[in-house]
């Protein structure tokens, strides 16, 4: 037989030119082609393993629609979500008794994914991320400053309001502080903080706020609690302030050491 390739498997013009010569060839043609996974659509090809195998999604942005319930039927290769349809890659087939379902289609339609490691012959599935997505009564962050003094490697302050609770705010000392800017002045009333980690950490804080962005007024301090699981939000309300477009966060360490570190934090409004 003949081997062609490796081809551009995006290259049009050049594959139809190969496919004309193999058609001419008296002998069987194995012709190779590499695509990229993806291709020409951008969430796709920034996210290759969500759109593997993908539910029902938003194609202006890419974002995959989650769904609180899944259900299947056997014999059907389609699943219903919340009311709607997902094609699935295989039907749901019964054996002994059991009903047995495309892993992908069922865990994808809730929000997590699936990643094979075909070295290791394992299959990893990831629960859907915590949505930090900012909820209504909160202000919109436009903007973060820390206080000039060292940081912790790359735990920067951009990192307390990326809706991320993997990535954190970390530096030591007490009085130390970021400050964060609001979209428009409103009536503060309150600080959300996801502290990182708990491990029996009570974190000291004060939180201040400013009309201008110079004259900082401290109105608050409180500690964390150290039992609350890591990735929870913990509220802390307080008089509110009015015609405040600045906050500021003091992290002064904790009962164990003199370290702070802040998943996110979100400011409550009226």
């Amino acid at each position: 037989f003949e081997y062609v390739g490796p081809l551009n498997g995006h290259n049009i013009q050049q594959l139809e030119q190969m496919f004309r010569r193999a058609k001419k060839m008296s002998r069987p043609v194995i012709i190779h082609i590499i695509t990229k996974k993806g291709k020409g659509y951008r969430p796709a090809e920034h996210d290759p393993s969500t759109f593997h195998g993908v539910g029902p999604f938003n194609i202006s942005d890419g974002v995959v629609e989650k769904f609180d319930t899944v259900s299947f039927t056997e014999g059907s290769a389609q699943a219903q979500a919340n009311g709607g349809m997902v094609q699935m890659t295989a039907a749901a087939e019964s054996r002994d008794g059991k009903l047995f379902v495309p892993i992908r289609t069922a865990v994808e339609a809730l929000g997590g994914s699936v990643d094979w490691d075909g070295c290791a012959n394992t299959v990893y599935i990831t629960s859907p991320p915590a949505d930090l997505s900012l909820p209504a009564g909160y202000a919109r962050i436009v903007a973060a400053k820390h206080d000039g003094g060292e940081i912790d490697k790359s735990n920067t302050v951009e990192n307390v309001f990326d809706e991320d609770a993997s990535t954190i705010w970390s530096t030591n000392g007490t009085d130390r502080y970021f400050t964060l800017e609001l979209e428009k002045a409103c009536t503060v009333e309150g600080v959300d903080v996801m502290f990182n980690p708990n491990q029996g950490r009570d974190a000291k804080f004060t939180v201040a706020v400013s009309e201008d962005g110079k004259k900082f007024t401290d109105i608050y301090s409180d500690h964390g609690d150290g039992a609350v699981e890591g990735g929870a939000w913990e509220e802390f309300r307080f008089t509110p302030q009015s015609n405040i477009k600045f906050v500021r966060y003091y992290g002064n360490g904790s009962n164990i050491s003199r370290w702070n570190a802040v998943k996110e934090i979100r400011i409550k409004v009226q």
